[in-house]
């Protein structure tokens, strides 16, 4: 055993060079950087970063034990330890630049994409060759001490690194770890329903002009002017569901069990005797009575091969070549994979093709519904058909869904006894410019209302939506709930994806739609 462990000791330590940098140093990096992010706490997450360390070492161990068999041993060791040099530099050095794995498409600019490969092919030449030189003419025995002490030193540097932030406090912040399960998605009241239907990243305008069939939404009105506050689902949710927004006051995860606790509409749905269920992936709620919301469960374990798969696409992103990097399907490094299988997931398929077996309950009930809509990437079209990967495509495949559900909650003797409320999260014309995702779509219908399909032009911000659900909870219609004032400025909150530490006032003084009167106020707020 000693004999063979000394045999290959380059081969381990190469692997463990490997394992460490890749399966251990980055996902803790990682989630120190985005600790307020995660739903899990370091205390869970741990002791499955380490198994993933052990696994992914005997994976890179018998991988370079192949490769060594099919080449000479000088040869299998000089492009073994060039490879891992290069990818150390490429992913801890040339890391400027990046797209940020935000949900789109990471097919970066031409010009950044050539730049980009060049550099990356000039680095593991240049590394390739000082390695060819150096090993050219030295022994075996002498290239092993190069590559172990090379190793060492590495892990060494990222030891050190990560001890640098492994014992700031927020790294050890107790989670409650919890997470939203699909139970009871189809499960309504015989009495009194609330519904809200989060229909992501659907323009106002954009979906009006493409509705062919304004009739399914009869009874509803449709408010036109209609603006968001943030650009983005996070903060926007936890803003609809209860009426606080977000400025940067405090860690995300504290405003988010904060809102739901303090928050007015919550309240009197617990006072009403509302079963509170939130169906959205991300439920920030760290509070030891989570059971506030009636589809939370606590998660005790994560799911190992989905964490497998997700950090592997995130080290392949981050330590390819640059020319490589798109041929990686990651767009979104989406850590709720790694929840139970119950958890809920916004698909739109999914959501389509279960919302049939519906279920009832006498108590009164609350639901908050986040589906894809006409978010990226663009899979359907009109009657949920396989689309032609464009906005409009998706815009007409919420349609269709849309539709369906109303369709199915009519057939369920489900319609007239619920409050339905149908709007964006955010809107979305262009990828680029974060004014046009200000303007999303509301309909709104309450209890027993019934009349022909009806347009307000009340300006309406989403800052102010919760007043107008608590008047819609003790009874008034989806027609006059918002102010006629039409010099009222509204606020919205712009902030870069992968940068939210600094989120921007903005100001509206005309309609929602007009994104080139928005202006900004001069007011930035900034994490502490």
């Amino acid at each position: 055993m000693k004999e063979a462990i000394k045999k290959y000791s380059t081969e381990l330590l190469l692997a463990f060079g490997f394992s460490f940098m890749m399966y251990f140093y980055e996902p803790l990096l990682l989630y120190y950087s985005n600790i307020y992010d995660f739903w899990f706490d370091i205390y869970l997450y741990f002791k499955y970063v380490v198994l993933l360390f052990v696994v992914m070492f005997i994976i890179t161990f018998i991988l370079l034990m192949i490769f060594r068999l099919l080449f000479k041993e000088k040869v299998s060791k000089e492009i073994s330890f060039s490879v891992f040099m290069f990818s150390y530099i490429q992913g801890n050095v040339l890391i400027s630049g990046l797209a940020p794995i935000d949900g789109f498409n990471l097919i970066p600019d031409k010009t950044e994409f050539y730049l980009g490969s060049i550099a990356s092919l000039l680095l593991f030449t240049s590394v390739f060759l000082i390695v060819n030189y150096i090993f050219k003419k030295r022994k075996i025995k002498a290239i092993n001490k190069i590559i172990k002490y090379s190793v060492i030193v590495i892990a060494i540097m990222l030891t050190t690194a990560i001890l640098s932030f492994a014992f700031k406090k927020d790294m050890f912040v107790r989670k409650e770890n919890v997470y939203a399960t699909s139970r009871n998605l189809n499960t309504y009241s015989n009495q009194k329903n609330f519904i809200v239907l989060v229909v992501d990243s659907v323009d106002s305008k954009r979906f009006d002009s493409l509705l062919k069939n304004k009739s399914i939404l009869n009874d509803f009105t449709y408010y036109p002017d209609t603006l968001s506050a943030y650009p983005y689902t996070r903060y926007s949710i936890p803003l609809i569901l209860t009426g606080k927004s977000y400025k940067n006051e405090e860690p995300f995860v504290d405003f988010y069990t904060k809102s739901i606790n303090e928050s007015a509409l919550v309240n009197k749905l617990k006072n009403d005797k509302y079963l509170i269920n939130v169906y959205t992936p991300e439920v920030l709620y760290n509070d030891k009575d989570y059971s506030v919301i009636d589809n939370l469960n606590k998660a005790n374990s994560l799911n190992f091969i989905n964490l497998i798969i997700v950090q592997t696409k995130y080290s392949y992103y981050k330590y390819a070549p640059y020319s490589l990097k798109i041929l990686n399907n990651i767009t979104r490094l989406n850590y709720n994979d790694l929840k139970p299988n119950d958890n809920y997931v916004t698909n739109n398929k999914v959501f389509y093709d279960g919302m049939d077996d519906v279920k009832k309950i006498d108590d009164n009930v609350y639901k908050l519904i986040h589906i894809d809509g006409a978010h990226w990437p663009y899979s359907y079209g009109d009657g949920m058909k396989p689309g032609n990967g464009t906005y409009d495509d998706a815009i007409k495949a919420s349609a269709t869904i849309i539709e369906k559900y109303l369709k199915t909650l009519k057939e369920n003797n489900l319609y007239d006894n619920s409050v339905i409320v149908i709007l964006a999260d955010h809107g979305r014309l262009t990828d680029g410019d974060l004014k046009m995702r200000t303007n999303p779509i509301l309909y709104i219908k309450g209890l027993d209302e019934i009349h022909e399909y009806n347009v307000s032009q009340d300006k309406v911000s989403y800052i102010n939506l919760d007043s107008a659900f608590i008047e819609l909870l003790s009874g008034s219609d989806g027609k006059n709930l918002f102010n006629k004032n039409d010099n009222i400025e509204r606020e919205v909150y712009l902030y870069e994806f992968n940068n939210d530490k600094e989120l921007f006032e903005w100001k509206q003084p005309s309609n929602a739609w007009d994104f080139e009167s928005l202006y900004q106020s001069g007011k930035t707020f900034r994490k502490k």
